[in-house]
């Protein structure tokens, strides 16, 4: 029973991460700080605006890095976007009433400069109404730069400045609406609950254990171990930060139908992570280096390209970084054939690198 709720703890929290997925909050004319933390991030914002509603979004680097946002209205689709080297504007008309929601993106700078990633600011300002009925209404704002706008006569449901406090939802015009959501949100949870209840239920009185592939490891001394390219074409080697490019290379290659074994996706649970990264380099034909300045540094790349090595794996350097290789890596690839990667687009030399590992595949089966 513990296991059971332990479960349904887990799936309550993931169904209240879904409802906050949408991001910060951004009211009209405060502006929101953010960081960056690697090359490529991508992080969400959300604001509520009427249809009509002009708004002036604004986003500025605070570091060494290029700066781009795009716009989406609520039904999803693409209304504007801007990116430039510090900073990025763009003036919208909004076309629904609704919650709009906005992708801030880290982005190099021209040439390739900067580190693509640090501190940021964003404010969306709304500088012209749509047109929806008035009401005389008596209201004072005061914005954190001092400025007043006194008594005015505003649109029904919105802030009395045009860069002033976030406007009222739809949601918030409609208190059913959220309602019905509470509702449709509790009637989910339950449902997930019900199914893993159910689920290991089923699983007490079968008294099976779960089945794994044949080849996964059990830390018996009696195991087999994996012979090279029986279970994997290529094993992706990379440093922490560089991890969505590797997952990048990783969904391309597997679309071409290249089999790939990447941590921490391929570690079956119950398994040691050391000896898991040994099987995945030991059963495969070729291992790709997502070769940067973190990987140059990192013991643990260091002793995975040095296990490729020792066990006659191809190792192809696909360098994404203007680095060159460290004295004891220099000894492991030696005089290296680089894919380099260092430009953009990104997907150019992915493209390139899948065509190198298709022409030593099929290399491969012919001397087989």
């Amino acid at each position: 029973m513990k296991r059971i709720y332990l479960v349904a703890a887990i799936l309550l929290l993931l169904c209240i991460g879904v409802v906050y997925a949408e991001g910060q909050e951004l009211k009209f004319g405060e502006t929101q700080s953010g960081n960056f933390t690697f090359y490529g991030e991508a992080q969400g914002y959300y604001f509520d605006a009427n249809a009509g509603d002009v708004v002036n979004t604004i986003m500025t680097s605070r570091g060494s890095l290029g700066v781009k946002f795009e716009l989406y209205s609520p039904e999803g689709d693409l209304l504007n976007s801007s990116g430039d080297i510090v900073s990025a504007t763009a003036v919208t008309k909004l076309p629904l009433t609704g919650r709009y929601s906005i992708t801030a993106l880290s982005t190099k700078r021209l040439g390739g400069s900067g580190d693509g990633y640090g501190p940021y600011s964003i404010v969306v300002q709304r500088v012209a109404f749509g047109p929806v009925p008035l009401v005389t209404t008596t209201a004072v704002s005061q914005e954190k730069t001092g400025f007043v706008t006194g008594v005015t006569t505003l649109p029904a449901g919105r802030s009395d400045s045009t860069t002033g406090s976030s406007p009222s939802s739809a949601s918030a015009a409609n208190p059913a609406d959220s309602v019905f959501s509470l509702f449709a949100i509790g009637g989910i949870i339950l449902l997930i609950i019900g199914g893993a209840v159910f689920y290991f239920m089923k699983s007490k009185k079968s008294g099976l254990p779960p089945k794994i592939p044949s080849y996964a490891g059990t830390g018996s001394k009696n195991q087999t171990p994996p012979t090279k390219g029986s279970h994997h074409d290529v094993f992706i080697s990379y440093a922490t930060r560089d991890k969505p490019i590797a997952d990048a290379i990783c969904n391309y290659l597997e679309s071409q139908q290249i089999r790939c074994w990447i941590a921490p996706r391929d570690i079956l649970p119950g398994m040691q992570y050391q000896e898991s990264i040994i099987d995945g380099i030991d059963s495969s034909f070729i291992l790709v280096l997502v070769f940067s300045a973190d990987s140059n540094e990192s013991p643990h790349v260091l002793t995975e390209v040095n296990e490729a090595m020792s066990n006659k794996v191809i190792i192809i350097p696909f360098r994404v970084e203007d680095v060159q290789p460290s004295k004891s890596m220099k000894y492991l690839i030696g005089v290296p054939h680089w894919l380099d990667a260092i430009n953009p687009p990104m997907s150019e030399h992915i493209k390139k690198l899948e065509q190198t590992i298709q022409v030593l595949l099929q290399q491969d089966k012919k001397d087989q």
